[in-house]
């Protein structure tokens, strides 16, 4: 909603109204600053989005319960540390 309503500001203070209703005759310079708005609003999606996969990723890690490392999923024991490897299923 943020963005939005940062577009329609902008829209209303800074592009002329003949750019608004018209905006095949309008030039650069008239658009840029809702351009402007628009690029800052995907890159703000891009990097929240990113940050939330790689959240998601972390989450998903089989870690070790003594050093925290991150562990394959089809050994017995942690190559760290060496403490005995055990999925949650088998914790008590």
């Amino acid at each position: 909603m943020g963005w939005v309503a940062l577009s329609l500001l902008v829209g209303v203070a800074f592009v002329p109204e003949s750019a608004l209703a018209n905006p095949g005759t309008a030039g650069v310079r008239d658009v840029a600053p809702i351009a402007a708005v628009g690029l800052a609003s995907a890159i703000d999606a891009y990097a929240l989005a990113t940050r939330h996969n790689l959240r998601l990723e972390a989450e998903r890690a089989v870690r070790c319960s003594n050093c925290y490392r991150e562990l394959e999923a089809d050994l017995a024991f942690c190559p760290w540390c060496g403490t005995e490897a055990t999925t949650g299923d088998d914790a008590d």
